[in-house]
């Protein structure tokens, strides 16, 4: 019973891992098949992460840049608020200050200033914007084929259960041979037996 009830098991046993083998074989060749639909997908995502760390570091230095000139254009300003103190002390009125040449070019060149920053600022907004938005379309692309690929990776997490059946030994065969031999009585075994069968007559 013991016997029959192992080979009962190693069959089941054998029959699960043949399944198990022939699923994983299949589960493999689709996870190589959208391995494949990704990998061009996933190029492109890795070249426009570059494109995005490249254009965050461009963003970084422009914006040092635009804060060194905000600092120069506030220092303009204060330049031209104290020459317009100075006109308005000679007695100068506010319409002739504005229209002086010194103040319309300090104006001139603090109006460009500000617009350069705000335009620089909406030039790097719009580019990363479009990273962002290229980024966007082609992970969204992706993302069917990452889902079925992730389907059936874990499909092939889900292993056979272990019916621990233990490893059978094979029984050795005794090749030997049983030794046959004839009781024969000894002689004074027979006289005593004679002697006593006469004594117990009597």
């Amino acid at each position: 019973k013991k016997d029959k009830l192992q080979s009962k098991f190693e069959k089941a046993e054998g029959q699960m891992n043949i399944y198990a083998n022939k699923r994983d074989a299949i589960a493999d060749r689709l996870i190589g098949h959208y391995d494949t639909k990704l990998g061009p997908m996933e190029k492109k995502l890795s070249n426009l992460q570059d494109q995005k760390e490249k254009m965050e570091l461009l963003t970084t230095v422009s914006e040092a840049k635009n804060q060194e000139l905000l600092g120069w254009l506030q220092d303009q300003e204060n330049k031209k608020a104290q020459l317009e103190a100075a006109f308005a002390l000679t007695g100068a009125s506010e319409r002739k200050i504005k229209r002086n040449a010194a103040i319309k070019s300090m104006d001139e060149r603090i109006k460009k200033g500000y617009e350069k920053i705000e335009r620089d600022r909406q030039n790097l907004a719009k580019r990363r914007s479009k990273i962002d938005q290229r980024i966007a379309k082609i992970d969204g692309k992706s993302n069917p084929y990452r889902d079925k690929r992730a389907e059936f990776a874990r499909i092939k997490e889900n292993r056979p259960l272990e019916m621990d059946v233990k490893t059978r030994t094979k029984e050795e065969v005794f090749k030997g041979r049983a030794d046959v031999k004839g009781h024969t009585r000894e002689a004074g075994a027979e006289t005593e037996s004679s002697e006593q069968l006469e004594a117990f007559a009597e």
